[in-house]
């Protein structure tokens, strides 16, 4: 959805709440999990290695519970934070052009074991692309490096446009 100004926390509430038992934007609902890109969808992965040992991989998981990976200056987090796993919310407002673009995903899946974490969420209605994303981090035991994993399937952007104030 995009903005000609910045939202104030009522709106967004709204918008998630009118959003919350949306269907997702798209089908196969889950094939980032799978790793498998659907035709039509393009794929874009991004790996570091962001430390090592067992205290980094427990520092990057709170790091991905918080959202970080999502606060890069011109996006971030909004709303009440909820907590990670299946069915919540994951709001992000971004401004790019002198517009506000206020999105909201549902989180599918979440997967954590004792050397890794991710999850995935997708596109509600409103949405200006549809797809999937997915945030990972994991331990390598053979080689004690902690990774961060992004991985992204979009396809078009959507076909309707909003524009408020």
């Amino acid at each position: 959805m995009l903005l000609m100004r910045k939202p104030n926390a009522d709106f967004i509430a709204s918008t998630m709440q009118a959003q919350r038992t949306s269907p997702f934007t798209y089908e196969a609902v889950g094939w980032t999990r799978e790793r498998k890109v659907p035709p039509g969808f393009t794929e874009t992965r991004w790996r570091a290695v962001i430390g090592s040992g067992e205290a980094d991989l427990q520092r990057a998981k709170l790091a991905v519970a918080d959202y970080r990976m999502l606060r890069l200056g011109w996006i971030e987090p909004v709303g009440n934070p909820e907590p990670i796993a299946p069915e919540s919310l994951v709001c992000t407002l971004a401004r790019q052009f002198g517009l506000y673009s206020l999105n909201v995903g549902r989180i599918i899946y979440v997967d954590e074991s004792p050397d890794h974490f991710s999850f995935g969420y997708g596109t509600l209605p409103e949405y200006p692309v549809r797809g999937e994303e997915r945030f990972a981090v994991a331990l390598d035991r053979g080689t004690n490096e902690v990774t961060f994993r992004s991985e992204e399937h979009t396809s078009e952007l959507q076909s309707r446009v909003d524009i408020s104030y």
